[in-house]
């Protein structure tokens, strides 16, 4: 199960848990990020969501099997100029990702609270 959930000083971190939803696990975030969202998980355990960047801006992420190893999804494809990957909603077990992208020219709103 993967979701997201506060940590102790307040922020809302992604999660991943173990099998049959026990032991929860901190995904950190991305960039020195204050927060981050996980949306999906495949057979695997790899993870996709979002996650906030030191700048205060959200990018799409990916994570390796077990939820291991947050990557800026931004950073493995090459996108249109001016256009930035800011959410991964789903993945399968192929590893293909269903990413929102949006133009650099448009305000990259904070959707978290």
């Amino acid at each position: 199960m993967v979701g997201n959930s506060s940590t102790a000083e307040g922020s809302l971190h992604a999660f991943i848990t173990g099998p049959d939803g026990v032991e929860m696990r901190d995904l950190g975030t991305l960039l020195g990020g204050n927060g981050s969202q996980a949306n999906d998980i495949n057979d695997i355990g790899q993870v996709v969501g979002y996650s906030y960047t030191a700048e205060g801006y959200y990018h799409a992420f990916i994570t390796g099997p077990d939820g291991e190893g947050m990557t800026d999804l931004n950073s493995l494809v090459d996108l249109p100029q001016g256009m930035v990957l800011v959410k991964a909603m789903d993945i399968n077990n192929r590893g293909q990702v269903i990413a929102i992208a949006i133009p650099t020219t448009i305000p990259n709103l904070k959707p978290m609270p």
